[in-house]
């Protein structure tokens, strides 16, 4: 894991780690609040509201780091549910006040 092209494997899998969250936590949310909403409307939604999904998606890679300060297995341990909350609890109360 020391060659440059394992890091960047290592980081475009985080990034797709964090991006299928924050779709999955949209989805969940949007799922509670209209019942029945397709994988499609999610990413049109998420279109919309660009903003919003950017600064999570920031705010996400700046919780990954702040873990990782602590080691890797605490934040792969603490890490995962760590972040699925916050991103459930943001799009649930995003998502609300629109």
């Amino acid at each position: 894991m020391t060659s440059p092209l394992s890091k960047t494997a290592l980081a475009a899998l985080i990034l797709i780690l964090l991006g299928c969250t924050l779709l999955s936590s949209w989805r969940i949310t949007l799922t509670a609040k209209y019942k029945h909403v397709s994988w499609i409307q999610v990413f049109i939604y998420c279109g919309q509201h660009f903003g919003p999904l950017l600064g999570q998606l920031l705010f996400n890679i700046v919780v990954c780091l702040a873990l990782f300060l602590f080691g890797q297995g605490f934040a792969l341990l603490a890490g995962i549910s760590t972040i699925i909350g916050l991103n459930i609890g943001f799009t649930h109360y995003f998502i609300n006040i629109n």
